[in-house]
């Protein structure tokens, strides 16, 4: 039986495909802006189970691995740190354009969907994750000081980089000195992988100090 986190990502999913279908954009984006609000007191939750573009990076995570598709290097031109801010303006720039201009909506999460998909199928999750998401910019920003987060206990962590090499925001940093690793709330989804990897059970969603 799949992980409860399945489950919640495949209904918010469902969820956001009938919004979509009925034209009810609106809906979806209230619920964003609850959950970025959250985010300064619970972290990127959103990332982590609500977000339609990160359940589709999975699944395209497991078709790349099914098909053996070659994992391409970050193009250095959008290595921009500010880049989701730009991608921010544009989608809501795009959203206006399509109500003030045209009348009618345009399709803009469904193509920034299809958009995640396809990138994560040549390249790290992180690419899309920390400089392609127009939600990064506003999430990252909320997210940075939240006061619950997933957190390593830095006694219990004896630096095997299981949790850094299977982050999808590399979020997570092993310090070559110390040997212990070290998690950005900012970046950070809350998702379970580094969780469900680490041999000492040392990782976990708690208040952050």
């Amino acid at each position: 039986m799949k992980r409860w986190e399945h489950w919640v990502r495949a209904l918010a999913f469902v969820l956001f495909t009938l919004l979509m279908i009925t034209q009810k954009v609106q809906l979806w984006l209230g619920l964003f802006l609850v959950t970025l609000v959250l985010a300064r007191w619970l972290g990127r939750l959103y990332c982590g189970y609500l977000c339609p573009l990160n359940t589709s990076m999975l699944v395209a995570e497991k078709v790349k691995k099914f098909l053996k598709i070659k994992e391409f290097k970050q193009p250095n031109l959008l290595s921009y740190k500010h880049l989701s801010w730009i991608s921010l303006v544009l989608m809501v720039g795009f959203m206006v354009f399509g109500q003030v201009v045209l009348k009618k909506q345009l399709p803009i999460l469904p193509i920034l969907t299809v958009l995640a998909f396809t990138v994560a199928l040549f390249y790290h999750p992180s690419f899309f994750h920390n400089y392609l998401c127009p939600y990064n910019a506003p999430l990252k920003l909320f997210g940075s000081k939240a006061t619950f987060s997933k957190h390593v206990v830095k006694a219990g962590c004896i630096g095997c980089t299981k949790c850094e090499r299977v982050c999808p925001s590399h979020a997570i940093v092993v310090d070559k000195t110390s040997r212990k690793a070290a998690i950005d709330r900012a970046l950070c989804h809350q998702c379970q992988r580094c969780t469900s990897v680490c041999p000492t059970h040392t990782i976990s969603y708690q208040k952050v100090r």
